[in-house]
């Protein structure tokens, strides 16, 4: 009978031990899954931005070329060709 008692003594005290390593490990594999997935999100969010900074740029450059075309367009003597190209690359961007 004391042997009984010693073993459901001894099987109490490891239970709440168990179950505190077990809670422990899994919050640590949920702090490593979280910021896994953060890791993840920025590293998207990093892609998404130099997407965007590239984008802006093209926009600068075509604006600076409607620019440059308006002022062909109004001067009064020029090449044919760049008359032409400014024509169609502003009929293009005004619709």
């Amino acid at each position: 009978m004391e042997e009984l008692e010693q073993e459901q003594e001894k099987e109490a005290r490891k239970k709440p031990g168990q179950w505190k390593n077990k809670l422990i490990y899994i919050l640590f594999l949920i702090v490593i899954i979280e910021g896994l997935a953060f890791w993840f999100y920025c590293q998207s969010v990093g892609k998404k931005v130099q997407k965007a900074d590239g984008m802006i740029e093209q926009i600068e450059t075509l604006n600076q070329e409607k620019q440059r075309c308006s002022d062909i367009l109004t001067q009064a003597s020029g090449e044919f060709a760049d008359y032409e190209y400014c024509k169609k690359l502003l009929q293009r961007f005004s619709e």
